[in-house]
């Protein structure tokens, strides 16, 4: 079991079948089915608990309900380096002044 701060939380990514949660020091990487709703809890940070579910009962869950297969967790600072997030051109660190 893992428990991480809400208080060391960064950013958040969805990506088709793959939600990315970046905290301080850890990487989570969800895999599943309907994480648009997973997001807006993460948004609201909401989330509680998370936990996979056997794809055998894959059929059985709710079509609009999140179905998580996989959850992965990376603790390290070089996780956050290798997650496959893609960055706004704002939020990297332009040669030109945003200032006019």
């Amino acid at each position: 079991m893992w428990a991480l701060a809400w208080a060391r939380f960064d950013r958040a990514h969805l990506n088709g079948e793959e939600l990315t949660l970046v905290f301080a020091d850890d990487v989570v990487l969800i895999r599943g089915q309907n994480l648009a709703r997973v997001m807006e809890d993460v948004i609201g940070l909401r989330v509680e608990c998370l936990r996979t579910i056997p794809a055998t009962h894959g059929p059985a869950v709710n079509a609009r309900e999140a179905f998580i297969i996989e959850i992965k967790i990376h603790s390290s600072q070089s996780a956050v380096t290798q997650a496959t997030l893609p960055l706004s051109p704002r939020l990297q660190f332009p040669s030109e002044s945003y200032y006019p």
